[in-house]
């Protein structure tokens, strides 16, 4: 064999081995990497989008509300942050830790007790009390002692304790504390159900049952004494719910049963009464007459003891004459089809989705922003 053949057999097999080597490395980086995902299959993480959860007006332009950033693939998840609003600045506030990060099935509600005091509650059942605007927390473990009447900035609440079963009771939550007490005063009623805030003129309310016949329970001294007033017979059934409406000097009050004698149990009912001096008289019914609504969901009152209503169909209605006459309302008067309509200490909120609208009068609207 020549010196030349040698040569070429030689760098054949190094060729040779070295294929190999690089083979064998290309091979082990398959079974060791995974390999990259293709772009078809990449899915990006969703966006959390800010969106209004809870709100509740202290004064004309001044608000706490609770800001949700929040994802919606499967179902809800939101981290949440206290804010307030106040002449157009907006601050945010760190929430107790129990109620930060992001969450699902979690609801987070704000209640103002005054212009620096206020309670956040989420779903699961304790709450939270600050009184410098949301900068330090104390969580609220135990209730107060009872009390003989209502002090300014409270309102009253329908509690039952979470994870048990229980008789709720009507208690007291104190502005200074954010604990719950025990009114002494209130009189025994079944199925009672407390409108939160006094009226315009300081009277506070309680609707339930004596004898089981529907009556409300007013207050005109901050819960010391009580005079108690049957209503006319409405709709029967378990009271689930109560509403109430103040136009002028006209008080409205709207109550949602459940379950009559010739209803199914989860039928519902709602009735409205109009108050006339000390007597309480049945202004409408559901169902009873073709030209009325056939429903109503909320309650708006406007000037002149009118009334704008929405009902099941997501028309609105407008109750004219102290409720004694109904139309339909014309596009000016309207609520939004999908709305409801709050109550809260300063006025009403309009609640459509997770937009919030302020209003005193019923005719004046504020925007909540969350900025």
């Amino acid at each position: 064999m020549t010196e030349l053949s040698a040569r070429r057999r030689a760098l054949l097999t190094g060729a040779t081995i070295t294929a190999v080597l690089v083979a064998t490395v290309v091979v082990l980086r398959e079974d060791t990497e995974p390999a990259p995902p293709s772009p078809s299959t990449t899915v990006a993480e969703e966006p959390a989008v800010p969106r209004l959860r809870s709100v509740d007006v202290v004064a004309g332009r001044h608000f706490f509300g609770v800001l949700g950033h929040c994802r919606e693939r499967t179902e809800l998840r939101c981290a949440h942050t206290l804010m307030e609003s106040e002449e157009g600045g907006i601050t945010f506030t760190d929430l107790p830790e129990e109620l930060r990060g992001e969450r699902s099935r979690l609801w987070v509600e704000v209640t103002a007790l005054g212009q620096q005091r206020l309670v956040v509650r989420g779903n699961n059942g304790p709450h939270w009390f600050s009184a410098d605007r949301g900068r330090s927390w104390r969580k609220v473990t135990e209730d107060a002692a009872p009390v003989d009447s209502i002090p300014a900035g409270a309102q009253l609440e329908r509690h039952c304790p979470p994870g048990t079963t229980c008789q709720p009771e009507i208690t007291v939550l104190l502005p200074e504390s954010g604990r719950r007490a025990e009114l002494r005063t209130l009189p025994p009623l079944t199925e009672a159900r407390p409108l939160p805030f006094p009226d315009r003129k300081g009277r506070w309310r309680v609707v339930g049952k004596r004898d089981g016949r529907p009556v409300v329970a007013t207050s005109a001294d901050q819960g010391r004494g009580w005079q108690l007033a049957e209503l006319p017979p409405g709709g029967d059934g378990t009271l689930v719910q109560v509403s109430v409406a103040e136009s002028g000097e006209v008080t409205f009050i709207q109550l949602m049963t459940q379950g009559g004698q010739a209803e199914s149990a989860t039928a519902s009912r709602s009735t409205l009464y109009r108050q006339r001096g000390e007597r309480w008289e049945l202004l409408w019914q559901d169902g009873r007459r073709e030209e009325h609504p056939r429903s109503m969901t909320s309650l708006l009152p406007r000037p002149g003891g009118q009334l704008v209503a929405l009902d099941l169909e997501g028309r609105s209605w407008v109750l004219e004459d102290g409720a004694r006459s109904f139309r339909q309302a014309v596009r000016e008067e309207k609520l939004p089809a999908n709305s409801r309509v709050q109550r809260i200490r300063t006025g009403y909120l309009l609640v459509e989705g997770t937009a919030f609208r302020h209003t005193v009068d019923g005719v004046g609207w504020t925007p909540l922003h969350s900025g």
